[in-house]
């Protein structure tokens, strides 16, 4: 009987979050750098993705307890950079940093060496991504957010 429940205590349930959004935030292995402060997102004018579609990606992680600051579209004074803006998650077009016939998206995170802290990550796009491809866009983020890719069945961080 002991056994039995010390089984159900430890064992553990995937968040289901709908539109085929499984997560597993408790068997994923972390990168060795992450964020020292929460990081805000900007979506640039060249990112498939709506600010509106970015919010629903970011609320995903924020449910699973991520801390993430606000999301915002590119203006004249908050520009996107070709490589890195500090405590940015910068969501972005194809700029031709990858080769889009590997990858539907890349994520590049910068990290100061001593410390292992992020200071900024971009997500560069394929161009026939599709605002509609949540998915996708779930997947980047948490890669964003230190998460590697998990060998766990239907989960968003499977690669």
């Amino acid at each position: 009987m002991f056994a039995l429940l010390s089984l159900i205590i430890s064992f553990s349930f995937a968040k289901n979050h709908g539109n085929g959004i499984i997560i597993n935030i408790d068997k994923y292995e972390k990168k060795e750098a992450s964020w020292h402060y929460k990081p805000d997102v900007i979506v640039c004018n060249d990112s498939p993705y709506t600010v509106m579609t970015v919010k629903k990606a970011v609320s995903v992680w924020k449910r699973e307890g991520v801390s993430v600051g606000e999301v915002y579209k590119e203006t004249s004074k908050n520009k996107c950079y070709s490589k890195g803006k500090e405590n940015y998650i910068q969501i972005m077009g194809y700029r031709k940093n990858y080769n889009k016939n590997h990858y539907y998206a890349k994520t590049w995170d910068w990290s100061h060496k001593k410390s292992k802290s992020l200071y900024s990550v971009d997500i560069e796009f394929a161009p026939d991504i599709s605002n509609s491809n949540l998915k996708l866009l779930v997947h980047e983020l948490g890669h964003s957010f230190g998460y590697k890719h998990a060998n766990i069945k239907n989960d968003i961080m499977v690669e």
